[in-house]
C-alpha cells in the first residue's frame, strides 16, 4: 500500500468517526451535552436491541459470594503422555 493510499484511508476513517461523532450528539439531551468534555472523546452509549430486555448490572458489592471451599473439576486433569526415550542397543 502506497503512502497516498495510507493517507485517504486514514482521511476516509476519521471522516466516518466525525459522523459517528455527530450521530451520537444528535441523540443527546440538552443536559448532556452540557456535562460533555470537549477535550474528551465521545462515548456512545450502549444500544439497546428491540425485545431485548433490560437488566441491571450488579456492583461489586452485590456480586460477591459468601466464601465457600473452592470448586473441583468433576474429572481429574489427564497428564500428557510421558516422552519415551530410545532404549541403548544391546550387544551381545
Amino acid at each position: 500500500m502506497g503512502c497516498s493510499e495510507q493517507r485517504i484511508r486514514e482521511e476516509l476513517i476519521q471522516k466516518v468517526i466525525r459522523q459517528k461523532e455527530l450521530e451520537i450528539l444528535q441523540n443527546m439531551s440538552l443536559e448532556e451535552l452540557r456535562t460533555l468534555d470537549p477535550s474528551k472523546p465521545i462515548i456512545s452509549k450502549p444500544v439497546k436491541l428491540v425485545g431485548e430486555i433490560e437488566e441491571e448490572v450488579p456492583t461489586e458489592e452485590e456480586t460477591e459470594l459468601p466464601s465457600s471451599p473452592p470448586v473441583t473439576p468433576s474429572t481429574p486433569p489427564v497428564a500428557p503422555p510421558a516422552k519415551s526415550t530410545p532404549s541403548p542397543p544391546t550387544t551381545k
